[in-house]
């Protein structure tokens, strides 16, 4: 018998850790009255949607997020990142991209996931998703999920009781610690996609 119970808690453990996080939104009063704007930062979005994982990151890491407009990442931000030894020359040592999707599975529905993963085990990996009305900036829905010593994170979500036929667009982004010694040593993804709702 408990043989039986501790294969069925192994199996059960397995099943977990092997489907993606799908949470419920995790707004506060600050990031559902947060309008995105031109002028908006990755940084600023990571404080108001996700401040324990911000004010984590060090004071120079805080600095580089910051500095990244929103509009610029979603114009010029690349999905990938690749870092190079110290010792090795040119040669990529390291490498961590984002894959995403958005879909409205029903009316009035936005639904999303993103996974990061890298080729090495990270000290840090950070994802997260926010969701928007595509016109008005109106932040709607909002997803992260840090994973310590990994090589992947992932984030899914599905926001109901929306505007039906309105455009939204999610932003997909994570913050990638790479391993000790690589340069540069903290790197960003990211990816927008837009969607009409059903």
């Amino acid at each position: 018998m408990k043989k039986l119970v501790s294969v069925i808690s192994v199996l059960s453990l397995v099943v977990c850790l092997s489907v993606p996080v799908l949470a419920t939104d995790n707004l506060s009063k600050e990031s559902s009255e947060m309008i995105i704007t031109e002028d908006t930062t990755l940084g600023e979005l990571i404080e108001v949607t996700n401040p324990e994982t911000y004010y984590s990151f060090t004071e120079k890491e805080r600095e580089y997020l910051n500095s990244m407009n929103l509009i610029d990442l979603e114009e010029n931000g690349k999905d990938s990142f690749e870092t190079k030894s110290q010792t090795r020359g040119w040669t990529p040592s390291f490498a961590a991209a984002i894959s995403s999707d958005v879909s409205s599975p029903r009316r009035a529905e936005l639904s999303y996931s993103a996974s990061l993963s890298a080729s090495q085990a990270c000290p840090t990996l950070y994802l997260a998703a926010t969701g928007s009305e595509a016109l008005t900036g109106k932040i709607v829905s909002s997803m992260g999920n840090t994973r310590n010593n990994s090589k992947q994170v992932t984030v899914a979500n599905r926001r109901g009781n929306l505007i039906s036929g309105r455009r939204y667009k999610v932003y997909f982004y994570g913050v990638v610690t790479a391993p000790y010694g690589l340069v540069p040593p903290t790197g960003v993804v990211t990816s927008t996609k837009y969607i009409n709702l059903k």
